[in-house]
C-alpha cells in the first residue's frame, strides 16, 4: 500500500508539473486534491497543508472565474435579450407606424370619399337647380319668341295687305281699260246690230257689218288683255309659294311689271335688259315675286313719276343676277346700314310699314342668295339680287 501510495504521489507530482504548461485549473484542483489525500496518508503535514491551501486557492479562483463567466454570460444574455427586445420593439414600432400609416390612409380615403360624395351631391343638386332655372329661362324665351313670331307674322300680314293694296290698284287700273273696250263694244254692237236689222238698204247693211266686225275685234282685244292681266295675277300669286320648284324668273318679273302698270306714268322710262325670255331657276315663286314688287315699288317711289328704271336679269355661272336701278335721289351714306332693318322707312306712316326690304332680305336668305344695295351711276340706287339656279339642300328639305 505504501508503495502504491508513493507511486500515486509521484505520479500526481509529475502530472502537476505537466499541468503547469496547460493552465488547466480543473486538473490542478483534482491533482491538488489527490496530493492532499496522499500527503495526509503519508503523514506529511506541511505538504498536506500546502496542497490544501492551493486546492482552496484554486477552487476559489475557479469559483471566481466561474462567477465572472456567469456574470459575463448573464451580461451577454442580457445584452442579447436587450437587443432582441430592442429588435422586437423596433419591429413593433414599425408595425405600429405601418398600422398608423395604413389607418391614416384609410381615414384619408374615407374623408376624400365622403368629401367627393358631398361634392357630387352638391354638384348634382346645383346642376338640377341650374337646369330648372335654365328650363324656366328657356320656356320664357320660347314664349317670348312665340310672341315675337306672332308679331312678325302680323307685321308680315300687314305688309302683304299693303302690297295687296298696291296690287289691287294696279289690277283695277289694268282691267278698267279692257273692260271699257268690252262695255263700249257691246253697247255699240247692240246699236249697230239693231240698225242692221232695221236698215232697208243692202249698202247700209254692208257698212254696218264692217262696223260690227270692228266692234267685235275691240271686244276680243279687251277680253285678251283681261285674260293677260288675270294670267299675270295668277303667275304673281303662285299657289306653290311654299314649294321649292323650277320657275321661269323672267315671267315673274314681267307679271310684276304688268300688275304695277298703274305706277308707270308718262314721265317714267322703263328699260329691260333680259338675256332671254326664259331663265329657269329653282325658287319659292310667290315669295320671290313679292321681293320684286317690294323693290320695284321702292324704285317707282324714288323717281317720283319722273325718271328711269332699269331692270336686268342675266345668268352668271351657277347663279342668276337680277339688278333693279333707278336715278332717284339715292340713299344717304349714313342710312345705308339701316335699310334692311325692320320698320326702317323714309316714307310717311300711311305709305308703308318699313318691312318690305326686311322681308325681302329674309326671303333671299331663305333661297341661300344675297341682296345688296349700292349707289347707281351717276345717281340713284341699285339693288342687286343674286340667286343660285339650284340648291340641293333646299330641294331635299322641300
Amino acid at each position: 500500500i505504501n508503495t502504491d501510495l508513493n507511486k500515486a504521489t509521484k505520479l500526481g507530482e509529475n502530472l502537476l508539473k505537466e499541468s503547469e504548461k496547460y493552465h488547466d485549473h480543473s486538473m490542478k484542483i483534482e491533482l491538488y486534491d489527490l496530493l492532499y489525500k496522499c500527503y495526509k496518508k503519508q503523514g506529511n503535514f506541511p505538504l498536506t497543508i500546502s496542497m490544501l491551501e492551493k486546492y482552496n486557492a484554486y477552487t476559489d479562483s475557479l469559483r471566481i472565474e466561474q462567477d465572472k463567466i456567469s456574470v459575463t454570460k448573464s451580461a451577454i444574455q442580457e445584452e442579447y435579450d436587450s437587443k432582441i427586445f430592442a429588435s422586437q420593439l423596433e419591429s413593433e414600432k414599425k408595425q405600429s407606424r405601418f398600422k398608423v400609416s395604413q389607418l391614416k390612409k384609410t381615414y384619408t380615403i374615407l374623408f376624400l370619399c365622403t368629401l367627393l360624395t358631398l361634392v357630387i351631391i352638391f354638384y348634382y343638386r346645383a346642376k338640377r337647380i341650374l337646369l330648372g332655372k335654365q328650363r324656366e329661362v328657356l320656356l320664357n324665351k320660347i314664349k317670348h319668341l312665340n310672341e315675337l313670331e306672332s308679331t312678325r307674322q302680323q307685321l308680315i300680314y300687314t305688309e302683304k295687305m299693303a302690297s295687296l293694296g298696291q296690287l289691287t290698284a294696279g289690277v283695277a287700273h289694268e282691267i278698267n281699260n279692257p273692260v271699257n273696250f268690252i262695255s263700249s263694244g257691246l253697247n255699240g254692237l247692240k246699236k249697230t246690230l239693231q240698225a242692221y236689222i232695221d236698215g232697208p238698204k243692202q249698202e247700209v247693211k254692208s257698212e254696218l257689218v264692217s262696223d260690227m266686225n270692228d266692234m267685235i275685234n275691240a271686244i276680243e282685244e279687251g277680253a285678251l288683255r283681261t285674260s293677260t292681266i288675270v294670267n299675270s295675277l295668277r303667275l304673281f300669286s303662285r299657289e306653290d309659294t311654299e314649294n321649292y320648284v323650277e320657275t321661269n324668273i323672267v315671267l315673274g318679273l314681267e307679271s310684276t311689271f304688268r300688275l304695277l302698270s298703274n305706277k308707270i306714268t308718262q314721265g317714267i322710262e322703263i328699260e329691260k335688259k333680259l338675256d332671254s325670255s326664259e331663265i329657269n331657276i329653282f325658287c319659292f315663286p310667290g315669295q320671290l315675286n313679292q321681293v320684286f314688287m317690294n323693290v320695284l315699288l321702292n324704285a317707282f317711289q324714288a323717281v317720283n313719276d319722273r325718271g328711269k328704271i332699269i331692270v336686268s336679269c342675266k345668268e352668271q355661272d351657277e347663279n342668276v343676277l337680277i339688278s333693279i336701278s333707278d336715278d332717284g335721289p339715292g340713299i344717304p351714306e349714313k342710312e345705308k346700314h339701316k335699310i334692311f332693318e325692320p320698320f326702317y322707312t323714309t316714307k310717311n306712316v300711311q305709305e308703308g310699314t318699313g318691312l318690305g326690304l326686311s322681308i325681302s332680305f329674309s326671303t333671299i336668305k331663305k333661297h341661300n342668295g344675297s341682296i345688296k344695295v349700292e349707289d347707281n351711276d351717276p345717281k340713284g340706287t341699285r339693288v342687286i339680287i343674286t340667286l343660285p339656279k339650284k340648291d340641293e339642300s333646299l330641294i331635299q328639305s322641300s
